[in-house]
């Protein structure tokens, strides 16, 4: 039998071929470990993963390159979480935006969705929890 990524079992099924979209995901957090940790978790599994370490670099990227999903920390300096993420959703970007946070407390969860966010998550965040929330968003309608 022939090993597949998680990435090629979670699409339905099916084994995704190479010429088939690779899916491309932004991860925006000032910690070099959070981001390193989940790239190395998520690019053998078929994503491509681009990383910024501040909210500006983030919306430069996300301004100039097509993301499936991006991936963003609400505290970080420059631009927060929560204002990348309005300034994205101005300019009518319409890919899920996952928040990821330390901070639990009901008041922070509600703003990163009033912002745009389509889902927030608490640090520390399970790799397995985090996968599926991912994969999940980006994984292609059944044919």
């Amino acid at each position: 039998m022939k090993s597949c990524t998680f990435l090629e079992r979670i699409w339905f099924g099916r084994t995704v071929s190479t010429s088939e979209h690779r899916p491309r995901i932004l991860i925006a957090d000032d910690h070099d470990d959070f981001s390193t940790l989940v790239k190395a978790y998520l690019a053998p599994q078929g994503v491509a993963v681009d990383t910024a370490s501040t909210g500006y670099e983030a919306l430069s990227l996300a301004t100039q390159v097509v993301y499936d999903l991006i991936l963003v920390d609400i505290q970080m300096p420059g631009l927060d979480g929560y204002q990348v993420t309005t300034r994205l959703r101005a300019t009518g970007y319409d890919r899920p935006i996952l928040a990821v946070t330390a901070h639990a407390m009901a008041p922070y969860l509600d703003e990163a969705l009033r912002a745009g966010c389509d889902a927030v998550y608490t640090k520390p965040v399970s790799l397995s929890v985090l996968r599926a929330a991912i994969l999940s968003s980006v994984a292609p309608t059944a044919p």
